[in-house]
């Protein structure tokens, strides 16, 4: 009667071991060697980031010509787009800490990132409002704008926060009219406005307000001479609707606070900084024109609360050197590295194969001989 000899093809614990040391390590790897992988419109992004550059080098080295010092305490980039503590032209309080997180080029692909995501195409219209609190964000939305050759809107106001475009002979006017004459930037404001308390700067005094008119009277701005602050949006929203002729207007920017707020300022706090495509029912009974555009189906980008957008965004805050362009979240994505993830998993289970084609060989070899053995006995 023969004997039946079976044993199973078990792995030694020093087998096991090394393959769950193997994984382990594989599962480490894989997740700290993320590869970078392009965002959708990389290269439109990388082209505004680029251009906004240019036109900050370009007002930087205006700044120096006029003889205008660039104080490093306030501008460690030694940018030239920060402006003064106070002066007469100075319209209110802001952040010095918010406007150097501010001055960053990579803010103009943050803006096309999300006039891709509404689906803005090339020679769509759109509505711009800014003022000259942050005129490096002013020239990353109008990049933003070059780049994906839209047709923009833009009314200014002439009002401006501390650290903000408000030194004489250079406010925001000025430095868009240097990048009008270095063919940088192509767009003019269509209107303009004092802005400020009621549109008209009623907290300022006579001298600054006649400067702030005469400078735009001095490139021939047509001026919104406003009566309240509702007139002012009733009188924007007319001068909106007349350039766009008809024309669907895709989206609405706001830039700082100049978003002409009629009474209620608490219920524009339910439109969040950056890309809103819908308006929370509380903000329906306020009035402005970010909440009359909204309330007309057109989403707005709200640029205000710079410093939750950057930190929102991986974009530094308050840095003390110019931001490398091109690089962070905007601009790229974190992948699993496929070839690293199949190279680990060929290796675990290559040496699965090989060390079970040796348990098979070991055991053949001392079945075989067990065989010889028995086939001796008399």
């Amino acid at each position: 009667m023969k004997k039946l000899y079976w044993q199973s093809h078990r792995f030694s614990r020093l087998t096991l071991l090394f393959v769950c040391l193997l994984s382990f390590a594989s599962i480490i790897s894989i997740e700290q060697f993320k590869t970078n992988v392009p965002q959708n419109f990389y290269n439109q992004k990388l082209a505004a980031t680029v251009l906004t550059e240019q036109c900050m080098a370009t007002i930087k080295n205006a700044r120096i010509k006029r003889r205008i010092r660039i104080e490093t305490e306030n501008d460690p980039q030694r940018s030239g787009i920060i402006g003064e503590a106070f002066n007469y032209l100075t319209s209110g309080h802001g952040s010095l800490h918010v406007k150097q997180t501010s001055i960053n080029p990579n803010f103009a692909a943050l803006v096309v990132t999300w006039l891709k995501q509404i689906g803005v195409k090339r020679g769509d219209t759109i509505a711009i409002g800014m003022n000259g609190s942050y005129p490096a964000l002013n020239i990353a939305v109008l990049a933003a704008a070059k780049t994906l050759e839209l047709k923009p809107i833009m009314i200014t106001s002439m009002s401006t926060t501390q650290w903000g475009a408000n030194i004489p002979r250079l406010l925001w006017l000025d430095m868009l009219h240097i990048l009008n004459q270095r063919q940088l930037i192509p767009y003019k404001p269509i209107a303009a406005s004092l802005g400020g308390t009621n549109d008209h700067l009623q907290n300022m005094t006579p001298r600054a307000k006649d400067y702030l008119f005469n400078t735009i009277k001095k490139y021939q701005i047509p001026f919104i001479d406003s009566t309240s602050t509702l007139d002012g949006i009733d009188k924007r929203m007319q001068i909106y609707a007349e350039r766009a002729n008809n024309t669907p207007i895709k989206v609405y920017i706001n830039v700082g606070a100049v978003a002409t707020v009629y009474e209620k300022r608490s219920k524009h706090r339910n439109l969040k900084p950056g890309l809103n495509t819908s308006m929370h029912v509380a903000a329906a009974t306020g009035d402005s024109v970010m909440l009359r555009f909204m309330k007309n189906g057109v989403p707005v980008i709200n640029l205000t609360d710079i410093a939750a957008l950057a930190e929102k965004y991986e974009l530094p805050i308050a840095p003390t050197t110019r931001p490398p362009l091109g690089h962070g979240s905007i601009f790229f994505e974190k992948h699993y590295n496929p070839y690293l993830a199949f190279g680990y998993l060929i290796t675990i289970l290559g040496f699965l194969v090989v060390t079970t084609a040796l348990n098979k060989a070991r055991f053949n070899k001392h079945y075989n001989s067990g065989i010889k053995s028995s086939n001796k006995l008399p």
